[in-house]
């Protein structure tokens, strides 16, 4: 059981260097840059701890594009 839980847990990917962001009202997960609107607040979950922002805008792309 213990290893199944440990399989499923989000928190080895976390301490990876990924992060879960979430609507700071809602605490939906979100998944795509459409989901944001500049002003919107987010929490952002890390592997130690969590960070609350605002956005400021957004943008198309992936980590490769410049």
């Amino acid at each position: 059981l213990a290893r199944t839980l440990q399989a499923v847990s989000p928190l080895p990917t976390l301490a990876r260097g990924y992060a879960v962001v979430m609507d700071a009202e809602t605490g939906r997960a979100i998944t795509s840059w459409r989901e944001l609107t500049a002003g919107q607040r987010t929490l952002t979950q890390l592997a130690d701890g969590q960070v609350v922002s605002q956005v400021e805008e957004t943008r198309a792309g992936k980590l490769s594009d410049p």
